[in-house]
């Protein structure tokens, strides 16, 4: 379940303080990863590692696809790449 309002706070606080970026997304509750371009985490916060029982290592740099179901890869890739390319949520 996504918590809109926690994350209407993040996006505030977030524009707010841009450079507090790494303390802001680790002081939520909300479980959180950062992809790049390709689709490959360059961040996860604790509550995201948790949550799929992986180490920060085995998730940095590998594709955000390892968490998803084989059947929906290519879709969710492709929403990904839209994504990436309006820069705004689908």
């Amino acid at each position: 379940m996504i918590d809109l309002k926690e994350t209407q706070r993040l996006k505030e606080q977030l524009e707010a303080n841009p450079s507090d970026f790494v303390a802001i997304i680790e002081n939520t509750p909300l479980a959180i990863c950062i992809t790049n371009e390709l689709g490959n985490y360059s961040a996860v916060n604790q509550n995201y590692l948790r949550l799929y029982g992986y180490e920060e290592s085995e998730m940095v740099g590998s594709s955000f696809l390892m968490v998803v179901p084989e059947n929906d890869q290519d879709r969710l890739q492709d929403l990904h790449d839209i994504f990436m390319k309006l820069k705004d949520e689908i």
